[in-house]
């Protein structure tokens, strides 16, 4: 309502009722779920289905509709450019990066080294400007969402990232990726969901000591695959501390 997308009916229902009226029509055709109730029986919070999150995705990037959340430690400033999709960047522990293009983030995207967590979505990077991403030394969770990274191939190399602890691969056209456990020394989750081109998740991740969980859906046969072997292989030297979790490829998703 306060962005201005729905318009009061004159002389019928108010602002908030019109408001209402949408959302409902909206939960009726399941386009969204009703996750939680208030006390009076009204909708408190909703989800939103993940291939009709993916469409919603699509349809900001073709209009621009792009957007930056970002929690700050600090309100000094350190550069800015308003003809992008990033207006400022300041001294932060928490970033999300939507929509800005390779020559962008190569020229202007520089990360503070305090950054701990990074979220990429729509920026449409070759691999081989993750190692601008490697080289945070305190980043401890990354997520490449949609389209965030583009090309067949992920060869990490021999780079560490150092105190990452949690990465999730959502919705890239990635076909291999080739990995050594000595990459991510701290990693405890990884996330891998409908990569549909993946032909496997590297069996050498079940050897990192830290890991604890690995989540997939079932969206991509080759990475179910390669994970129960991870998870065979490492049952096999005793280990069984690795948790599986694999789940429906139409399950709700939430974004960040």
């Amino acid at each position: 309502m306060a962005e201005g997308f729905i318009k009061e009916a004159a002389g019928q229902r108010s602002l908030e009722k019109e408001g209402e009226y949408y959302l409902m029509d909206l939960i009726d055709r399941n386009l969204l779920i009703v996750a939680d109730k208030s006390s009076n029986g009204g909708v408190k919070s909703c989800r939103l289905h993940d291939l009709l999150r993916e469409v919603c995705l699509k349809k900001a990037f073709e209009e621009n509709f792009f957007m930056r959340v970002s929690i700050p430690t600090s309100k000094r400033n350190i550069g800015s450019d308003s003809g992008s999709s990033i207006v400022k960047q300041r001294l932060f522990t928490d970033q999300v990066l939507w929509g800005i293009n390779q020559n962008y983030f190569a020229s202007h995207t520089r990360f503070p080294e305090t950054l701990r967590k990074l979220t990429l979505l729509g920026t449409r990077l070759h691999w081989n400007y993750m190692s601008t991403v490697q080289q945070l030394p305190k980043l401890e969770v990354l997520k490449l969402l949609f389209d965030s990274f583009m090309g067949d191939l992920w060869d990490i190399g021999d780079e560490q990232f150092q105190q990452l602890k949690y990465l999730e691969l959502s919705v890239l056209n990635i076909r291999v990726w080739n990995a050594f456990s000595s990459n991510f020394p701290r990693l405890r989750k990884l996330a891998v969901r409908r990569c549909l081109d993946l032909s496997e998740i590297p069996l050498v991740l079940g050897y990192i000591s830290t890991l604890e969980e690995i989540e997939i859906d079932d969206s991509n046969t080759h990475v179910v695959d390669s994970v129960n072997r991870i998870q065979e292989a490492q049952r096999e030297i005793g280990n069984c501390d690795i948790h599986v979790n694999i789940i429906n490829r139409f399950s709700n998703y939430h974004l960040f």
